[in-house]
């Protein structure tokens, strides 16, 4: 498990990765000035080291050769409604499809070949577990985010990566994600977990990562 700590300063940068082109969102919500500001100077680290984290994966494909999928979650609806509107730019112009579940939106797909429905996106995302047949890269989702209405009674063991946007209070959500790829019957010699977890005084109030360390060690 890779586990990636966020302090009010910022976060240590990736090691060979270049800084990507963040896409700003719209500007019509009042409210939002301080956050905006910050998207505007690039200071959103999260999402940055977000998009570098994506970019060497597919780019590289470390973990199992030729596989590029990766699963985002979040807790929160609007996390992922965000995340879809900055990723898909980068996704586009990299040729990567790119899709969203939760479970107060309707699922969204920047693919027109793949239709917009819940089991369909999940069978291009994990077609060989879910179809039991290969599709054409054309019609697979490579990138795929959701919220914990994925995170139970799904098979998706074609994707090797598992991206924890957030963290929750109780470990064994992390688990029950992780356990979406990490199934019998995937072909893949190796899978990854990558965590973000909050802020270091934050992190040191909750002792959250120690606790999730201790229960991934003993599930």
């Amino acid at each position: 498990f890779e586990h990636l700590g966020f302090t009010p300063q910022g976060v240590a940068r990736i090691d060979g990765l270049q800084p990507l082109q963040l896409v700003h969102p719209r500007r019509s919500q009042p409210g939002l000035a301080v956050p905006l500001q910050i998207l505007d100077e690039h200071r959103d680290n999260k999402l940055q080291t977000l998009t570098e984290i994506i970019e060497a994966k597919v780019s590289n494909t470390p973990y199992n050769d030729g596989n590029k999928k990766i699963l985002i979650f979040s807790a929160f609806a609007d996390t992922t409604r965000y995340l879809y509107a900055q990723l898909d730019p980068l996704c586009r112009a990299s040729g990567l499809t790119l899709a969203m579940i939760s479970g107060s939106d309707k699922p969204k797909v920047n693919n027109a070949a793949i239709d917009h429905s819940f089991n369909s996106i999940l069978s291009a995302f994990s077609p060989k577990a879910k179809l039991r047949h290969e599709l054409p890269p054309e019609k697979q989702v490579d990138i795929l985010i959701g919220t914990d209405c994925l995170s139970e009674g799904q098979n998706l063991q074609d994707c090797d990566c598992v991206i924890n946007y957030d963290v929750q209070w109780n470990p064994v959500t992390l688990i029950q994600r992780f356990g979406r790829i990490d199934r019998i019957g995937s072909v893949n010699t190796r899978i990854k977990m990558i965590n973000f977890f909050p802020d270091l005084a934050l992190n040191e109030y909750l002792n959250l990562e120690n606790r999730v360390k201790a229960k991934m060690v003993t599930a």
